[in-house]
């Protein structure tokens, strides 16, 4: 299945990947299969910002989160959770994220 709604809210892969929520100026690459992008309400970006994503990996992103970073490698089998309320202001390159979570 492959279903494209950005402003909708959903989008799903042939390969399992699915990301919820409106992903306005964010960008996924999805490397490998089954992986899942949770967006809550409120997501400020500044400029683009790329989330590179392995297999079976798992992100979730609070309401009222602000990004204004360039780009984000998540491993294979991994969760990123960036909380409500949280800022990411600062210019990150290619940092790779294995487990963790970001809160305000």
């Amino acid at each position: 299945m492959n279903a494209e709604k950005k402003n909708e809210g959903y989008y799903e892969d042939a390969h399992g990947n699915k990301i919820y929520g409106k992903r306005d100026n964010l960008s996924f690459v999805f490397t490998g299969y089954d992986s899942e992008v949770r967006i809550g309400e409120n997501l400020k970006v500044s400029g683009n910002f790329e989330i590179c994503m392995g297999a079976g990996s798992i992100v979730k992103i609070g309401d009222n989160v602000k990004l204004n970073c360039s780009e984000i490698t998540v491993q294979d089998n991994s969760i990123l959770s960036i909380g409500d309320g949280s800022e990411i202001l600062y210019y990150i390159q290619k940092p790779i994220w294995k487990r963790g979570i970001i809160s305000k």
